[in-house]
Formats: C-alpha cells, sequence, structure tokens
C-alpha cells in the first residue's frame, strides 16, 4: 500500500499531497515537509505523461480508492468541489486547469484547534501528522471502514444515504455526462444506423437502466429527487423517438433505412437530449452535494453514531493491528480531516483498549484539571521525552473527551 523511497521515522509533521492518477479511481499521497509540499503544488503544471512525485524522492507515497477518502472527509470533499478558499497560503494553489492537486497542510488542519494552545502542546498536536500516524489514516480509508459504519448506521438507525448510493449517482451524473460529449462531438446529418445505435441509443439506454437501478434500490431516497422522475420519463421518451426515426415503415422494406431517417428531426431531437442530459447531470450534482453536506452535518454531531453497539466495532478492533501508541493520534487526525467515520472508529477503540488509561485519565483531570500536565515527563521537559498514550489525551478536545467517558461508562455498566 505505501511505498517509500526514503522513510525517515521520524516524528515530524508531513503533509499530504493528493493527486489523482489516470485510471479515475485512485488517489496517490504524497506525504512531504509542508514547506516542499507547498512548493510543489504551488508550481505543479499538470502533464498528463507524468506524475507530480515523479521527481520527488523523499516522498512517502501511499495509493488509495479516492472515493474512500472523498466520501469519508468533509475537509476533502470541500477541497475537490472548490468549496473552500483554495488562495490561502496554508493551501498555497493556484487557480488553474491544468494543476488539480489538493495539499493537507497541519497548519491549516490544525486551524480550529485552541489558537492558545502552549507551545508543548502544539508540538505535541503536530505529531499526529507524522509519516507513521498518516499512513494509518490512508489504511483506514482503503478498508472502507468509514463507509461501513454509515452504511450499518443507514440500515438500522436512520435511513441516510450511504457510500454506495452516493456512488451510484455519480455514476449515473458521468454517463449522462459522456452521453452528452458524445452527440455534441458528433454530426446527426451524418449518422449510419450504427452510429444512432451506439451514439444516442445505447447512451441513453444506459443512462435510463442506471436511473431505473437507483430508483429500484433507493425508492424511498429517489422518491423525494423530482429529477429521477423526470429522468426516467423524458430518457423513455427521447429512446422512443429516436427508435420511431429509424424504424423500418410499411411497405418500404426495402428501402435503405439510412436513406429514411429524417435528418432535421434526428438532429432536433438529439439536440433536445443534449440539453435535458446536461441540466440533469447538473442537478444530480447539486443533489449529491446536498446529500454530502447533509450527511457530514449529521455525523460530526458526536452521539450520532452512539446507537451503534460495541460489537460492531469490537471484532475489527481486534483484529486491526492498530497500536494503542497509534490510535489517539489517528483519533485526532481523523477528527482534523472531518473524517467522522474513522474517528467514531477510533473512539471506539480508545472505549475498547484503553480502559485503564483513559479511567485514569478522567478521574485526575476531574480532580486536578488540567494541572495534570505538569506530572508528565513531556510536558514538565517541554516535550525532551518522547510522548505516552496519556500525553495525547490532553489534545482531545473538551466536548469529544465527554462524549468518550459517555460511551465508557456505558461499556463499563455493561
Amino acid at each position: 500500500m505505501a511505498r517509500a523511497r526514503d522513510f525517515d521515522a521520524a516524528k515530524q509533521p508531513l503533509a499530504a499531497i493528493l493527486e489523482q492518477l489516470p485510471d479515475g479511481t485512485t488517489c496517490r499521497a504524497g506525504l512531504l515537509i509542508p514547506q516542499a509540499a507547498r512548493r510543489i503544488v504551488r508550481e505543479f503544471r499538470g502533464d498528463t505523461a507524468i506524475t507530480v512525485f515523479e521527481n520527488v524522492d523523499d516522498a512517502v507515497l501511499v495509493d488509495f480508492p479516492f472515493r474512500n477518502l472523498m466520501f469519508e472527509s468533509r475537509v476533502v470533499q470541500r477541497l475537490y468541489y472548490g468549496m473552500e478558499d483554495l488562495d490561502v497560503p496554508a493551501y498555497a494553489k493556484v487557480r488553474s486547469a491544468d494543476n488539480n492537486l489538493m495539499l493537507l497542510d497541519p497548519i491549516r488542519l490544525i486551524s480550529h484547534f485552541d489558537e492558545r494552545m502552549n507551545s508543548v502542546k502544539r508540538q505535541l498536536l503536530m505529531r499526529c501528522f507524522s509519516t507513521e500516524i498518516w499512513i494509518a489514516f490512508f489504511k483506514m480509508v482503503s478498508l472502507g471502514i468509514g463507509e461501513r459504519l454509515r452504511a450499518i448506521y443507514a440500515a438500522s438507525v436512520e435511513p441516510v444515504v450511504d457510500d454506495a448510493f452516493l456512488a451510484s449517482l455519480e455514476s449515473l451524473q458521468l454517463t449522462l455526462v459522456g452521453v452528452t460529449s458524445r452527440i455534441t462531438n458528433g454530426n446527426p446529418r451524418g449518422y449510419t444506423m450504427e452510429d444512432i445505435e451506439t451514439i444516442v441509443l445505447k447512451g441513453c439506454s444506459e443512462a435510463l437502466l442506471k436511473a431505473q437501478n437507483i430508483k429500484g434500490k433507493w425508492n424511498t431516497v429517489v422518491e423525494k429527487l423530482p429529477v429521477f422522475g423526470e429522468l426516467i420519463m423524458y430518457l423513455s421518451q427521447f429512446i422512443a423517438k429516436v427508435q420511431a426515426l429509424v424504424a423500418p415503415e410499411a411497405g418500404n422494406a426495402d428501402t435503405n433505412n439510412d436513406d429514411r431517417i429524417d435528418v432535421i428531426e434526428l438532429r432536433d431531437t438529439c439536440k433536445n437530449i443534449v440539453a435535458f442530459a446536461s441540466k440533469a447531470a447538473s442537478d444530480l450534482s447539486i443533489v449529491k452535494l446536498q446529500m454530502l453536506e447533509h450527511r457530514h452535518n449529521l455525523f460530526q454531531k458526536l452521539g450520532t453514531f452512539e446507537p451503534l453497539s460495541a460489537e460492531v466495532f469490537r471484532k475489527g478492533i481486534q483484529s486491526s493491528g492498530f497500536s494503542q501508541d497509534q490510535i489517539v493520534p489517528l483519533l485526532i487526525l481523523s477528527h482534523c480531516m472531518e473524517a467522522y467515520g474513522i474517528r467514531e472508529w477510533c473512539i471506539r477503540f480508545v472505549v475498547e483498549q484503553l480502559k485503564t488509561q483513559l479511567h485514569a485519565f478522567i478521574e485526575n483531570t476531574h480532580e486536578v484539571g488540567q494541572t495534570k500536565q505538569n506530572q508528565s515527563a513531556f510536558f514538565r521537559t517541554a516535550g525532551a521525552v518522547v510522548p505516552v498514550v496519556e500525553d495525547f489525551l490532553f489534545l482531545i478536545p473538551c466536548e469529544l473527551l465527554e462524549y468518550i467517558s459517555k460511551l465508557n461508562d456505558i461499556t463499563n455498566s455493561c
């Protein structure tokens, strides 16, 4: 999964450059020191023949399914769809058609943390962006852990849209875009029967089939979307109309089909198909963004996943291979990435596997407050020693810690 040309085990913070590979499904993340990453993103000019990491020897490279990350992380979603201000210095990205890279910069990702955080605590926070933690995060993305949690939630708690629905919606959208592109690039006046069948009828039929399959599988969701009813109705009408234009006429069976096509009528029909398919693809894009935003708003609320029992997580936690030293930094990173499914999984890991440390931390914090930091060797020496699990617990925001404490109480009472 990961390939390190010069794998540095140091805990220095790294930024991640995201690049989509030509296959359209794979994303490659390159982990680099933030200064170098910002410069590469700012200066890179796209070339389909090479990857941005072609001549970057010190990058740690990780490949994973791009859609997994886009559906998981609100940060990546907003970057990908241009919903963030990409021109701010922390992103160091120039808007241009030949630069589609995305930069995940630790400085920007921690911007919502307490600005009054002292330097030692900030130093500890930046350790959550080390090579080891980034790779662990992308591993969880590849495994689809967040996707599974959302699917279980949708099936057992509340019928929100899952990743499979969004992927189907996107596939339909791309099919409609393909139909408009092929028809626009063709010339209806010169269409042969084969052209009509492959370019017009096949494309419309494929889009219609996908729309019908989506409606059949997720009817409770689709029935709230007027665009689907219109899409199925109009595609059916367009297909019937084109078929009528090319069907043999009674008494003229020997006439060449290509000679009988009403070119003007076919051209007008193709124009109507392009106009409708373009609008439908645009409408589906808006619907998808609205659904993603609604879903993120739901899952960012602490306690949304609470109805899922510990048994849902236990087997995966026990077989995951993640160490106790990794899990709290991974929780912090997923919180910064607004990857709420992975964040919940990490929270359940803490409750399941770090009971002793969590209990001692909560008890001591309740008794002496944040002054317990002074008892930690890491904080006493201003970061001169290796931090332990308990040190990273100090980074967890208060409301998140309260939720963890609540889950811990529920688990202990079972």
